[in-house]
């Protein structure tokens, strides 16, 4: 990786791209030599800048960080970090069903409460203003409001672990 977030790809990326605009030395009837040649111009012109930045002297490689011996093949300082856990998409989806599995105890929880699920249901599906659950629900928007509230206050009960048992109203 190189300074300014760049790799080799996006430097070719780059040069192709002032190549293609316009920006280089090649004049009308090139050959495929000289389109090679201007490219590697091209990307030595960029690597160049790119190492002319103030933060390419605080950055290190992979093969810059371990320390080699002479005529020793480079070690990388990555072989010797062990993996820790899951990568970061099994990481999400156990988050995910976590969340999910959450959700459905939330929900039995609010089992006999008048007009929290169906609230709840349009929340979780990302319906927040209250004319809109009203609407979809066919309920008045004050009842919506009155029904967020006790919503709140219900979650706050589930949250603190009052059991599983619903308070009587």
């Amino acid at each position: 990786m190189l300074p300014g977030g760049c790799d080799a790809e996006d430097i070719a990326d780059q040069a192709i791209g002032e190549m293609l605009a316009g920006h280089c030395r090649l004049a009308v009837g090139f050959i495929r030599e000289r389109v090679v040649k201007e490219l590697k111009r091209l990307v030595s012109q960029r690597v160049r800048v790119l190492h002319g930045l103030r933060e390419a002297a605080a950055m290190r490689g992979e093969w810059d960080a371990a320390p080699s011996e002479e005529g020793a093949e480079p070690v990388s300082v990555f072989d010797g970090i062990l993996d820790q856990g899951a990568d970061g998409y099994e990481a999400a989806a156990e988050r995910g069903e976590a969340l999910e599995r959450r959700k459905r105890e939330f929900e039995k929880y609010l089992d006999g409460e008048q007009n929290l699920r169906p609230v709840f249901g349009c929340l979780c599906a990302g319906v927040t203003k209250p004319g809109e659950i009203a609407r979809r629900l066919g309920m008045e928007e004050r009842a919506v409001r009155n029904a967020r509230k006790r919503l709140e206050r219900r979650l706050a009960e589930f949250v603190r672990g009052s059991g599983g048992r619903k308070r009587e109203t």
